[in-house]
């Protein structure tokens, strides 16, 4: 055991001396009495930004120095939402930074020391959300318009194989009787004669009514069209 005399401060070794005796500093001649207990040393308190954690256990970054850093996915949440709010079309994208969203608020709350970003992840699931019913909102209003849209374009289609069909009927007369003993068709074979884009749409359907010398009755509709054009003579 080493000891240090308080008066003037010579190192003396005691491991000879038996605990409870006396001994004297040579340096100064003071006595002094060996304790037969020694007293546990003090361990010197940590350094500044010295780690605080027990064992095993990763240091913080405040105990580091360091801040704690944005988590990315509260950053990739709110981008992808607003892009699915300004695209519609893109709403996927929605659903996935509402999951990104959850997913970071989770993290951040479990460890705040090392993630913050709730603010921005927060932000993502709102407009995320926002961009899914704005989504449904703008379907339900174009899904019928163009569903319309469609059907119209289908029955001009149809109205318009008709209209060719009238003259094919005028010209297949002329051809077969101009002395007004000719009769119109009641055949789409014979009209093709005359006009063979009658077909160009295979969806077109044509029925015949009553075709004879005095006129002639036929109907168009399209396959995916919502209306029927009814051609007389």
């Amino acid at each position: 055991m080493e000891f240090v005399c308080p008066k003037c401060q010579m190192k003396l070794d005691l491991s000879n001396v038996p605990p409870g005796s006396q001994f004297m500093c040579p340096g100064c001649s003071s006595a002094y009495v060996r304790p037969f207990a020694e007293a546990t040393p003090t361990p010197p308190p940590p350094m500044a930004g010295a780690p605080l954690g027990g064992p095993g256990m990763p240091p913080s970054p405040q105990q580091l120095g360091q801040p704690p850093k944005t988590i990315g996915m509260a950053i990739a949440s709110l981008i992808l939402a607003i892009v699915s709010a300004v695209i519609p079309v893109l709403f996927p994208l929605a659903i996935v930074a509402i999951i990104l969203g959850f997913v970071a608020m989770s993290k951040v709350s479990k460890a705040p020391r090392l993630y913050t970003g709730r603010g921005l992840a927060l932000a993502g699931v709102i407009v995320g959300f926002a961009g899914i019913f704005f989504a449904i909102i703008l379907a339900l209003i174009a899904i019928p318009n163009f569903m319309a849209v469609r059907a119209h374009a289908y029955n001009a289609s149809a109205q318009a194989s008709g209209y060719n069909a009238k003259i094919a009927e005028e010209v297949y007369r002329q051809n077969n009787g101009a002395d007004q003993s000719g009769h119109f068709t009641d055949r789409l074979a014979e009209l093709l004669k005359w006009d063979k884009n009658l077909t160009n749409d295979p969806e077109v359907t044509f029925v015949f009514g009553n075709c004879a010398a005095q006129g002639y009755t036929f109907t168009t509709t399209h396959a995916k069209g919502d209306a029927s054009y009814l051609t007389t003579d």
